[in-house]
């Protein structure tokens, strides 16, 4: 019997978690849409990403650290002339390192999509340097493969609680977006 890999059971267990945010999302087909999904997506980053500045980094990631964009959508929203959202929910902080790497899968993942995402704000107008700075950040990471491998290779890695986190990371971003 093969093992199924880690990183396809955190895909399996939060599939439904994923297409809902990708609902909320949705094509960003305009100016306005994508003005919408830039502020839903500050919203859900920001605090995750200051959360992450007070990490005790677990030793399996070595000097790897996820992508962080929250800069790059508050430059976006300001080059588009767009105000950042107010009252941001603070993060909760990450207990074990196995919620830390449910976490992670869920934003280092979260590179796959922007490289499509990229290619709607292309559509639009937006560059690089122009509205987009943050889904080139994303699509040209490429730190999703020392990611898979670190979480691969965690050994005290409980699976549930990673799980657990990754739905509730996918939730958060599925709340900033409901409340736009």
């Amino acid at each position: 019997m093969t093992e199924t890999s880690r990183r396809f059971l955190l895909k399996e267990r939060t599939a439904e978690a994923h297409r809902r945010v990708d609902e909320k999302i949705g094509s960003f087909d305009s100016a306005r849409s994508y003005g919408r999904y830039l502020s839903g997506l500050y919203s859900f980053r920001h605090p995750i990403e200051e959360a992450l500045e007070k990490v005790e980094w677990p030793k399996t990631l070595g000097a790897w650290r996820p992508t962080c964009v929250s800069g790059a959508i508050r430059a976006d929203l300001g080059a588009l002339g767009l105000k950042l959202a107010a009252g941001l929910k603070r993060h909760g902080g990450f207990g074990t390192s196995s919620s830390l790497f449910g976490c992670l899968y869920v934003l280092e993942g979260s590179g796959f999509g922007a490289r499509i995402l990229l290619k709607r704000a292309h559509a639009l107008g937006l560059t690089e340097s122009f509205g987009a700075s943050h889904l080139a950040a994303q699509a040209s990471s490429g730190g999703w493969g020392v990611f898979v491998s670190a979480l691969e290779g965690a050994t005290d890695l409980n699976i549930e609680v990673a799980a657990t986190a990754a739905i509730e990371t996918f939730a958060a971003a599925e709340a900033a977006f409901a409340e736009l």
